[in-house]
């Protein structure tokens, strides 16, 4: 039975060729995580069999667990929210007005250290210390690797996949060849 996906306008079906890069998942059992499926889905009517499927294209990176190189699942509590076939007026509506700055209660002015302001340093109780800059600093830096760290073990898994199944299909290359030349040494043509 071939898998296609059940999202609307959504054209992706199973075959060997995008097999590594998309996956295919079941609707949910659970009925509370079903109902959040069927919501995003959108489709009047709908309800999936047991052989329904939706592709990975409409989940977030986040929501997959890639912790095996053979096996991609879906985390618990996964939501599909990406369907870019929508027609506009079913696409969820996006505030696209800028956030307000956050009020800081200290510029960086004041933490830079200068000799002539120590006095204010010492008596302005909402100047963190330098070490306090540093920190926060140091955070950020932190959270950014962390998510570099977690994109690099990504990577590093899709390639190892990958490169199995380039060695799979090089024996497999390197069989047909020696059956052809034993097939062209018997006359077989």
């Amino acid at each position: 039975m071939p898998v296609s996906c059940a999202a609307y306008g959504c054209t992706s079906r199973f075959n060997k060729e995008n097999s590594p890069t998309l996956t295919f998942h079941k609707f949910p059992k659970d009925g509370e995580l079903l109902e959040k499926w069927l919501h995003n889905v959108r489709r009047e009517n709908f309800t999936p069999s047991k052989h329904t499927r939706l592709c990975s294209k409409h989940f977030k990176e986040e929501d997959f667990d890639r912790t095996s190189l053979s096996c991609v699942r879906l985390r618990s509590g996964a939501v599909p929210c990406i369907f870019e076939a929508f027609p506009e007026h079913l696409r969820p509506k996006v505030d696209k007005r800028r956030k307000p700055p956050l009020k800081r209660d200290v510029s960086e002015d004041q933490c830079q250290d200068d000799s002539s302001d120590d006095e204010h340093l010492l008596t302005n109780s909402n100047c963190p210390t330098e070490t306090e800059c540093v920190t926060r600093e140091n955070n950020t830096q932190i959270k950014k690797l962390v998510k570099v760290e977690s994109q690099l073990a990504t990577i590093e898994k899709k390639i190892r996949v990958l490169q199995q199944s380039n060695r799979r299909l090089k024996m497999r290359n390197s069989a047909l060849k020696s059956v052809v030349t034993e097939l062209q040494k018997k006359g077989v043509s």
